[in-house]
C-alpha cells in the first residue's frame, strides 16, 4: 500500500506500551466490518487517485506505491505433493507447476536511490489457474505486519503523511500506537543487498478453503546467493541481474494457519501471528530460472502488469479491512494508470513479453536486446 514511513525517530518514545484493546469473540476466518468503513475506503481511494493523477509522470503513469521495480522475472510455482488435507485447497489442491511472473520492488511511492532504507516487495502472479480466474496473485513485503489497523486509521495516516508529519499519526492520543511505530521503523529501515535475500510476508490474512484463514510467506532457499555489490542508485536491480544470469534462485512458499482467532486476528494486520504457536509450513517451491530480464520490452511489461490480492480463486479470498481497502483501491488505480498510458488492462497468459505488449496496444520496443549491467567501476 501507500508510502512507508522512513527514518522514524523512536528515541523519545521509549516506555511501556499501552495495553492492546480487547478483541471481540470471533470464529476462525471470521470478518467483522466496523461502522463507517465504506466512507473511509471511499476517501482513501479518492486521495490515492488524486495522488496518481496529479503526480509528475515520466515514461509511465506510476503506481501509488511500490513504484520502483527492480525487475519482473519468469518463475515456476511448483505445488508440493502429499500436502495435508487442510492445506490442499485452491491452487494447492494437487501437485502442479504454474508458470509465473514475479515483480520485485521498493515500497516507496516514488523512484528513489536503492541506498535509501525502505520496505521491499515481492508480487507473484500465477498463470493458467482456471478458466474463471486465469491468474492468482500473492502480494508480499519483507515484514510480517502492517502499520495501520483499519481503513479509518489508514485515512488518518495518509493525511498526516501527506502533510509531512507521518510521526503525528503514531504519537497523538498517547502511546496507543507505539507498537505500530516500532513496526514502521523496522520495516522502513531495511537494507538488503539483493531482492533474493529477504523473507517476504503477506501481512494480511486470506482464506484457505471454507472457514480457515492463513497468512502467506516466501523464504529464500538455503542455497540462495546472498552476496551483492552496493554500488549505484539501482544496485538492487544490478545484483538481481548478476545473480540470475547464470544461476537459478528459489523460494519456499509457505502458509501460516490461524490457530487462535483472539491472538491471531483477522481485522488487525498490525498484530503478528506468533510463528511459535503456528509455524509457517511450505506448500510450494518457487524456482526462478537463469535468465536475462533487463530488456526494454520486459521493463514495459513490468510497468503495465497489475498485481492484486483480489486476483484470486474463491478458496484464497482476501480477508480483513486492509484487504477490503485494496479491493477498492487496486482496480481503481490500475484502471487509471492504463487509461493514462493509453493501453488495455489484460492479465498475462504466458512468458511471451512481446505478445502481451501487442495485446494491450503497447509498443514492444526494439526487440529484446540485453542491456549491460552497470558495473561498480562506473561509480
Amino acid at each position: 500500500m501507500r508510502r512507508v514511513v522512513l527514518a522514524l525517530a523512536l528515541a523519545a518514545c521509549h516506555g511501556k506500551d499501552a495495553p492492546a484493546p480487547p478483541r471481540p469473540d470471533v470464529g476462525p476466518a471470521q470478518e467483522t466490518i466496523p461502522p463507517g468503513e465504506d466512507v473511509a475506503i471511499a476517501e482513501i481511494t479518492k486521495m490515492l487517485v488524486d495522488f496518481v493523477q496529479h503526480r509528475d509522470h515520466d515514461r509511465f503513469a506510476r503506481r501509488d506505491a511500490h513504484v520502483k521495480a527492480h525487475g519482473c522475472v519468469r518463475a515456476e510455482f511448483r505445488v508440493l505433493p502429499n500436502l495435508p488435507e487442510a492445506l490442499a485447497r485452491g491452487v494447492f489442491a494437487a501437485p502442479r507447476t504454474y508458470p509465473a511472473w514475479i515483480r520485485f520492488s521498493n515500497s516507496a511511492d516514488r523512484i528513489r536511490n536503492d541506498h535509501r532504507a525502505d520496505g521491499r516487495g515481492m508480487a507473484v502472479k500465477l498463470m493458467g489457474v482456471s478458466d474463471e480466474q486465469p491468474t492468482q496473485d500473492f502480494v508480499l513485503i519483507n515484514y510480517p505486519v502492517f502499520v495501520v489497523r483499519d481503513a479509518t486509521d489508514y485515512v488518518e495516516f495518509t493525511r498526516d503523511s501527506d502533510a509531512g508529519h507521518p510521526l503525528r499519526f503514531f504519537l497523538h492520543g498517547g502511546r496507543g500506537r507505539l507498537p505500530e511505530l516500532k513496526s514502521a521503523e523496522h520495516m522502513a529501515l531495511q537494507r538488503p543487498r539483493t531482492p533474493l535475500v529477504p523473507t517476504y510476508y503477506s501481512m494480511t490474512p486470506y482464506l484457505l478453503g471454507e472457514g480457515q484463514a492463513v497468512k502467506y510467506g516466501a523464504r529464500p532457499c538455503a542455497e540462495q546467493p546472498k552476496k551483492g555489490r552496493r554500488c549505484g542508485p539501482d544496485f538492487l536491480r544490478h545484483n538481481l541481474v548478476d545473480a540470475l544470469v547464470d544461476t537459478p534462485a528459489c523460494f519456499q512458499f509457505m502458509v501460516q494457519l490461524q490457530a487462535d482467532p483472539r491472538t491471531m486476528p483477522i481485522e488487525d494486520p498490525t498484530v503478528e501471528w506468533n510463528p511459535e504457536v503456528s509455524p509457517y509450513v511450505a506448500v510450494a517451491e518457487i524456482t526462478i530460472p537463469e535468465q536475462r530480464f533487463d530488456s526494454v520490452a520486459t521493463d514495459r511489461m513490468c510497468e503495465f502488469m497489475s498485481f492484486s490480492p483480489w486476483h484470486a480463486l474463491p478458496e484464497h479470498r482476501p480477508l480483513g479491512g486492509i484487504n477490503r481497502v485494496r479491493k477498492a483501491v487496486y482496480p481503481t488505480i490500475s484502471a487509471l494508470r492504463h487509461r493514462l498510458d493509453g493501453v488495455k488492462e489484460l492479465e498475462p497468459t504466458s512468458w511471451d513479453v512481446r505478445h502481451y505488449l501487442q495485446a494491450i496496444g503497447a509498443d514492444p520496443g526494439p526487440g529484446e536486446p540485453q542491456r549491460a549491467t552497470t558495473s561498480c567501476a562506473a561509480h
